[in-house]
């Protein structure tokens, strides 16, 4: 089974965002030796590349990508209702910050925190970008077709 895993560091404490089995998304928070977890802290629907940061103001957001396979799709951008997580915590889906259906064909990998020399804070979303080149998927349908496999 798929299993997506994403660390981060949150000041003290280092978390650990993962997609559990497809089943629902997990975060916990990592042992001081960091070869385990705590247990769940959190749990939210399931979403793939996910990237989990933090707001100056101490408010915990993910933006993830639904599971759809090879296909892009819209991201979901989610904000912690709090600034701790716990089961109790409530996530408040803030829908796709892209505004573009496909989102551009990218799917979360990091979002960085950058400061300006004025002290202006912004994140700068990071992403893999998922190009499906319709040449390509003709060239593998005809070798499936040449070695006897009809799946599509």
């Amino acid at each position: 089974r798929e299993r997506e895993e994403r660390e981060v560091d949150v000041g003290a404490q280092t978390l650990h965002c993962r997609s559990c089995d497809n089943s629902y998304t997990g975060i916990s928070k990592l042992t001081d030796n960091y070869l385990n977890t705590t247990g769940l802290l959190s749990k939210h629907s399931v979403y793939e590349g996910m990237a989990m940061f933090r707001h100056p103001n101490k408010t915990y957001y993910i933006i993830g990508s639904h599971l759809t396979g090879w296909n892009p799709n819209p991201l979901i951008l989610l904000r912690s209702d709090g600034t701790t997580l716990s089961n109790k915590t409530q996530w408040i889906d803030m829908g796709n910050p892209t505004h573009d259906a496909t989102s551009f064909n990218t799917q979360p990998t990091y979002v960085v925190p950058f400061t300006t020399t004025a002290g202006h804070s912004y994140f700068i979303y990071m992403a893999d970008n998922w190009v499906v080149r319709e040449e390509r998927e003709g060239a593998k349908r005809e070798r499936r077709e040449l070695n006897g496999h009809r799946r599509m």
